[in-house]
């Protein structure tokens, strides 16, 4: 190793370098390889921006048609559910309401059961939109609940509330 006075000591100095045949020359662009360049790089970012919208837009619809989701083409919250009665047996009750009408499809109802009046601490029970009735076990004392539906627009006001007790 062979070192040169000013260098620094332990750094080799005898290392080749293959030759290049760009070696020496500098590489130089002309304003046609400039433009087609900064075309591109102006269709690379159009692209991109193109890429972002529409999946945002795919994104907006999909979320659009899922069930419970918010449409933005439905014209209003539905109704209340009608006519909120229950029977009981042995412990057993079962709530039973009329759907609202309507022209918007009702996703789901909501059923609220609380030991007090417009209370939900008993439970909060989602009901498939096709049914009208909930059967389960309830335990003994006081019992209170009203049903909601809901569309694709939103919640409904609250049915009747209903009350007993189970001995």
């Amino acid at each position: 190793m062979q070192e040169v006075p000013g260098s620094n000591p332990g750094i080799p100095t005898n290392l080749m370098v293959p030759p290049s045949p760009d070696r020496g020359r500098r590489l130089r662009f002309g304003s046609a390889q400039m433009k087609q360049m900064n075309k591109n790089g102006l269709v690379a970012m159009v692209v991109a921006v193109a890429v972002v919208v529409l999946a945002a837009l795919w994104l907006i619809q999909g979320g659009a048609s899922r069930p419970g989701s918010r449409q933005f083409d439905c014209t209003a919250p539905p109704n209340a559910p009608r006519t909120f009665t229950h029977t009981l047996a042995d412990r057993v009750a079962t709530g039973v309401w009329q759907a609202p009408g309507g022209t918007e499809p009702i996703v789901n109802y909501v059923l609220e059961v609380g030991s007090t009046s417009g209370a939900s601490n008993e439970g909060v029970i989602t009901v498939p939109g096709n049914q009208t009735s909930y059967t389960a076990p309830v335990k003994p004392g006081p019992i209170f609940a009203r049903v909601y539906a809901r569309n694709a627009c939103g919640m409904s006001p609250s049915s009747n509330e209903i009350s007993f007790t189970v001995p």
